[in-house]
């Protein structure tokens, strides 16, 4: 058994454009590699909200407990993560087009 590539789609994103908070049914893990990128660029990752029965007051937001958590990216980065997790890409805010290369995986074989 092993993964492979299902989907790969080539994303532009110009000044203005952004990508809405979503994840990636029929996949089991789903990667983007960075082609072009603004300075502070990188892809937010939000905890799954169906899943919390309570919440707890922290006095920080830390990489544990926040309900989004952003990853700054650089250009040539392969960032891989479970489809499932809900995440989105902040507006362009610079004169450049945002370049990605996005994928989606799901199991071939005998399972």
């Amino acid at each position: 058994m092993s993964l492979q590539i299902t989907q790969s789609r080539l994303t532009l994103s110009r000044r203005g454009e952004s990508h809405h908070s979503h994840a990636h049914p029929n996949s089991v893990v789903s990667g983007i590699l960075y082609i072009n990128l603004a300075k502070n660029d990188g892809i937010n990752f939000y905890r799954n909200e169906d899943m919390v029965w309570y919440e707890l007051l922290r006095s920080a937001d830390t990489y544990y407990n926040a309900y989004k958590y952003f990853i700054k990216t650089a250009i040539g980065d392969i960032l891989l993560f479970p489809s499932n997790v809900r995440h989105s890409v902040q507006e362009v805010e610079e004169d450049i087009s945002r370049t990605s290369l996005s994928f989606n995986t799901f199991f071939f074989g005998e399972l």
